[in-house]
């Protein structure tokens, strides 16, 4: 007969801390993921053109201001920590994400 082993006790972690640009952008992304799975119903039935095209068009705008709100929150989270301990590669980094088209 088998003697039964312990098992560890699962530890709590500590809930991790979401921004509220994080919060934003989560909620956009919902918002724009609800709206695309519309146009892709939408594209199935009978024809919708404007409809359709403009809730294309409310999507590339959620996204567009949830990427605005993730860059908002690099800068403050990321880059800020790493501005202390690196400022050249922080300066670096900075200077990439800021040539990038947004």
């Amino acid at each position: 007969m088998k003697t039964p082993t312990k098992t560890a006790k699962p530890t709590l972690k500590k809930p991790l801390q979401i921004t509220k640009e994080k919060a934003t952008a989560e909620r956009l992304v919902k918002q724009a993921l609800g709206t695309l799975q519309k146009v892709n119903i939408d594209l199935q039935g009978p024809d919708k053109c404007k409809a359709t095209m403009q809730n294309v068009n409310s999507i590339i705008g959620m996204l567009l201001k949830a990427r605005k709100e993730l860059f908002i929150n690099h800068c403050n989270e990321c880059l800020a920590k790493e501005l202390k301990s690196n400022k050249a590669s922080a300066v670096k980094e900075l200077e990439a994400l800021y040539n990038r088209e947004f």
